[in-house]
């Protein structure tokens, strides 16, 4: 059975994330700052890319208690190899307080 997967990242919307989320910005006109939402990045399409994701960010594929990442302990210049245009999103929301987790399904 194939595997793919992508980060989650859930925090406080701000107009100065707007443009990192999985929606373009125009879609968050009204939102309110703090409001909780959702992004989803660097989705990786196939089981060999998610294994290779799950290295960069220090979780284990199948490693449910692995799932909620630590930022300080990412391999960003893996992530870049991986989506070099998620990075700056994800640098951004991580700043901006998001937390990061790891979603892999298959």
């Amino acid at each position: 059975m194939g595997c793919d997967a992508d980060l989650l990242a859930i925090g406080p919307f701000s107009q100065a994330v707007a443009s990192c989320l999985s929606y373009v910005a125009e879609s968050y006109a009204g939102v309110p700052d703090g409001t909780l939402v959702l992004s989803t990045l660097f989705a990786c399409p196939t089981t060999d890319v998610s294994e290779a994701l799950a290295e960069a960010v220090q979780a284990e594929l199948w490693g449910f208690s692995t799932h909620v990442l630590k930022p300080a302990d990412f391999d960003w210049e893996a992530l870049a190899d991986l989506h070099e245009e998620d990075v700056e999103a994800l640098r951004a929301l991580v700043a901006a307080g998001f937390q990061i987790f790891f979603r892999p399904n298959g």
